[in-house]
């Protein structure tokens, strides 16, 4: 059930009130207040912010909602982009996943990729982690870029640094397949300790001091 404090933002929001818009659509991203938890209806408060003219309103979208979980992503793509311009890593990644797909969809467009692939380096430059989760298995896969085995290796380390166990698994295939034992089970052990069969037989060949079969990606 909504609090006084939910129900006197609604109220105030419905009227015109700007900062109020402001102050539901955050509410809406954490669910406080007894109003719920709903990105859709923070965004559309948030949105009716940003068209009052307040910057922080199109900051938030860009940094917490992202592009593509959206109904209708081109209408709120002006929003991502400029947040993207104001270095929200986020709104790059939405922005640039965007223009990624839009340049598969146009006749294979390479300039809108490159642009796309742009602004996930840029997030994942500042510590954006599904960026450089991503940006590492398409370097890996040669999708959308140049294949290089080297950059790939690059973003993923640098996202398993971050603690992200969905980079492991390119990171042992890549590791095997340059002979590299004490990598190998560095990223194995993880996933080995949850139940990965794949890590499993990689780890239990490392510790043999065997060379493990490479894995098909």
């Amino acid at each position: 059930m909504a609090t006084r404090t939910g129900l006197a933002l609604l109220r105030n929001a419905r009227q015109g009130d700007a900062q109020a818009k402001l102050a539901l659509g955050r509410v809406y991203l954490t669910g406080e207040h007894g109003l719920g938890k709903s990105h859709a209806t923070a965004y559309h408060w948030l949105e009716m912010a940003a068209r009052a003219g307040l910057e922080e309103a199109w900051l938030l979208i860009g940094r917490e909602i992202a592009l593509e979980t959206l109904k209708e992503p081109a209408g709120a793509l002006p929003w991502y982009q400029r947040a993207a311009a104001a270095g929200i890593a986020p709104a790059q990644r939405s922005v640039g996943l965007w223009l990624l797909e839009q340049g598969t969809l146009q006749a294979d467009n390479p300039q809108l990729k490159r642009e796309g692939i742009a602004l996930l380096e840029a997030a994942a430059a500042q510590g954006d982690l599904p960026a450089q989760e991503l940006l590492g298995e398409l370097y890996l896969a040669g999708r959308h870029v140049p294949k290089d085995r080297g950059t790939a290796r690059r973003w993923l380390e640098r996202a398993a640094d971050q603690g992200s166990l969905r980079s492991h698994a390119p990171l042992i295939t890549l590791c095997t397949e340059e002979r590299d034992l004490p990598g190998i089970e560095r990223y194995a052990r993880p996933l080995a300790e949850q139940g990965d069969a794949r890590a499993s037989y990689a780890l239990g060949m490392v510790l043999l001091g065997r060379l493990p079969l490479a894995m098909p990606r």
